[in-house]
Parts: C-alpha cells; structure tokens; sequence
C-alpha cells in the first residue's frame, strides 16, 4: 500500500500568529476548506503534537508537518500530461499543466505545447495562442489550414472569450471591476504604464469567493492579450497572484492561475482539473 506522503515547513515570523489551516492551504495549494479538513482529521503536527484546531495560530520557528494520503497526492512517475478536452474537424482545446512552457526557448531540449500540438494533430496544426509557462489551463488549437483565418480573426477581434480563475492575496473589495491601465514589457517584465504608446489592454474582473486567509477567488476575462496582462493588472490593483512573487504575490507552490474556459460561437469548454486552490 502506498505511503501518505510527508512535507515538511517552517513558520517564518511573516507566518506568526497566522490560522494553522491558512498556512497549510498556502503552502499546498489547496483550498481553505480542504485544508481545514485536514488539520481537522488529524493529518498535520507542530513539532510532534498533533493540532487538530485549524485556527491554532503559528509561532515563528514551528516546525508543521502535513500527511497527505496518496489520492490526495499528485501521481509519482511521468509529469502531468497535456490533455486534450475537444476536438472536431477544424480545431481542438487542449489542457496544459503548470510548468511546460507554450513554445520552445533557446535553450532547448524540453517537452512544449507546440511539440505536442505537432505529434497528436500533424504538421498542418497550430497553437493559437500562449499561456505563460507558471500558467495551467485550455489553449486553442487549429487542425486545418483551410479554416485558419475565421480564428484568427476571432481572436484579433477579441471574440473569442477566455476565462480564467485566479486567487489572490488580500480581500478585494468591488464584486466587478474592468482594469484598462496600458501594458509596456521591458527586461521580462510587464507594467502598468501612462505613455500613450503601450499597448491597450482591458480585463474584466468578477469576485466568486471572499475566503478566510485573507485571498479573494476571482474569475477574470481579459479582452486583450499582453504579455502578463492578468498579472499585471491585478498586482497593480494591490491584489497580486498568489504565488506570483515576479510581481508582489507571496511564495506558493505554483502560480494559482488557471485559464479555466474558452467560448466562441457554439464552442463552451471548460478545464477538467482545476488546481484545488483554484476550485469556485
């Protein structure tokens, strides 16, 4: 039978006095209630006493460990895989994990979205557009040159729609908001500018879940598509991506945010894994 599997943190002063299932739901990317539910079934220690008060406040220098049963677990061996989710004649949506980057770098010599895009739907396919590498969730793809341009002009004329699900630090305080701040990107980084020159940009944003770690679960839709753009906008709303520490969010497993749907025409798909930190 396969062992749960054990991690081990230490609670930092910025962590004192933070709510033990906060700290877990951080560190493990999972949602409040799921990490509630652990530290109430017995599942994580302080030193060597274990605390089932999900509210027990951290000390600095507290040495936390989490078991985590093996379903609970990411499965061991090969990487998480690109999924395919739909597909017919014409196009297909795909479903990429966190971590594989969109298109090859310079560097080389690993796995991409193209290259995958290329083995399962032939030479005639294309990738349509990118999701950063820290970034999981559906990207479009075309099978056929013939049908191309009616995407293509899709996507230039912002009609087809994508929705991401992101959290972020702090409570934020309008249910519905449109960010319009301009975009200039210099040395692999992107900011919110006033020169009349960057580029335009718009993301429409959507409170779902206002949580007791002080994160707020959004739903945003960009209209445009600038380098880093949901990052952006909220980081320079004061509500940076959890996780998005090249912009101000904390230190997390991975970036919690997930491009969770696509809609065009009579096209509606949604992800099949939403991260569990990320689920409405």
């Amino acid at each position: 039978m396969p062992r749960a599997q054990k991690h081990i943190f230490v609670a930092y002063a910025a962590d004192a006095a933070t709510p033990l299932a906060s700290f877990v739901a951080a560190r493990l990317s999972l949602s409040p209630t799921e990490a509630t539910a652990l530290v109430r079934g017995g599942s994580v220690y302080i030193g060597d006493k274990r605390q089932r008060s999900a509210q027990h406040a951290l000390a600095a220098g507290d040495r936390v460990t989490i078991y985590l049963a093996p379903a609970a677990s990411e499965p061991a061996g090969e990487p998480e895989r690109i999924l395919v989710v739909f597909q017919n004649d014409d196009l297909a949506v795909i479903d990429k994990p966190a971590g594989v980057a969109s298109a090859a770098t310079r560097a080389g010599g690993e796995r991409t979205v193209e290259d995958f895009v290329r083995r399962t739907f032939g030479k005639q396919a294309r990738l349509m557009h990118r999701l950063d590498r820290a970034t999981s969730g559906l990207l479009l793809v075309s099978r056929r040159a013939a049908s191309r341009a009616d995407l293509q002009q899709a996507l230039a004329e912002h009609a087809v729609e994508r929705r991401y699900l992101a959290r972020v630090r702090g409570h934020v305080a309008v249910d519905e908001q449109t960010f319009e701040g301009r975009i200039s990107v210099g040395g692999g980084r992107a900011h919110v500018s006033t020169d009349p020159r960057a580029a335009p940009a718009e993301t429409h944003v959507r409170v779902l879940r206002r949580d007791a770690d002080d994160t707020t679960l959004l739903e945003c839709r960009p209209r445009t598509g600038r380098t880093h753009q949901i990052r952006v906008h909220l980081a320079h709303a004061g509500h940076p991506i959890v996780g998005d520490t090249a912009y101000g969010g904390t230190d997390a497993p991975r970036l919690l945010l997930h491009a969770n749907e696509i809609v065009w025409r009579e096209l509606d798909v949604r992800s099949s894994r939403v991260p569990r930190a990320l689920a409405p």
